[in-house]
């Protein structure tokens, strides 16, 4: 008779402690979908000036704006063209894409934008890593995990980095590079919910470590032709890498 009593005790207390463990997660998921709340901007009125009827300001490309043949007494000013040489622009921008192979960090995929002249130009990369494919809380910790005992699969890592630098011309084709940036690595911890109440295949993601790197990079531009760019780089300081990416150039 004691076992049985002992056995309904177990069973009722698992039954219990996977309602908590539901309400729990249900609870976790409401909170992480709730939409923020919104704060309307403020209302300002600006003042605007009372110009009466008669207000005529000084116009200073008029000798005397009360002059018989001036804009005060109706006539229209004299048209003066004045017609400039042709003259090649010396601005230049370009548009393409980049890749950074890494050694200790993932690699990583992105554009990159060109602007400035044909003697000097600014230029910025932004890029980013493979990522995160499941369900993510940042509501959930790790404790939450231990007490709910899901099981743990696996860890996935993202890297995101920018990049902004300045060329200068050598010659025609040649031109050196050198950039400073920011490389952000983070590791999501993927654990595995059996009653698939954090997402429907039960997987499920939760903030690991995040760290900044600053990094520092020098390389070449060889400007083929007038369109056609291809960018190389090295790391000099931060994570080793190489860096290789093609542009099109408009002038």
């Amino acid at each position: 008779m004691k076992k049985i009593f002992l056995f309904l005790g177990l069973i009722f207390t698992v039954s219990v402690f996977s309602q908590t463990e539901r309400n729990q997660k249900i609870e976790k998921r409401v909170e992480r979908d709730a939409p923020s709340p919104s704060i309307p901007p403020p209302y300002v009125v600006t003042p605007r000036p009372y110009v009466g009827p008669y207000y005529r300001p000084y116009q200073p490309w008029y000798n005397n704006r009360y002059y018989r043949n001036s804009f005060y007494y109706g006539a229209a000013p004299l048209a003066v063209s004045r017609t400039r040489p042709y003259r090649e622009s010396d601005l230049i921008f370009g548009l393409g894409i980049v890749s950074s192979i890494m050694i200790d960090e993932p690699s990583t995929l992105g554009i990159r934008m060109m602007m400035g002249g044909k003697y000097l130009y600014i230029f910025g990369n932004y890029q980013y890593s493979n990522m995160n494919p499941h369900s993510h809380y940042d509501n959930i910790t790790l404790v939450d995990v231990i007490s709910w005992n899901d099981d743990y699969r696996q860890s996935i890592t993202t890297n995101i980095n920018w990049d902004l630098g300045v060329g200068m011309r050598i010659n025609k084709h040649i031109y050196p590079t050198v950039s400073v940036g920011n490389n952000k690595i983070r590791e999501y911890l993927v654990y595995f919910d059996e009653l698939r109440v954090l997402s429907e295949d039960g997987l499920y993601s939760i903030n690991g470590g995040e760290k900044d790197i600053f990094s520092l990079t020098a390389g070449v531009d060889f400007h083929l032709n007038k369109y056609v760019v291809i960018n190389t780089a090295l790391g000099v300081a931060g994570p080793p890498r190489l860096t290789l990416g093609g542009m099109v150039k408009f002038e």
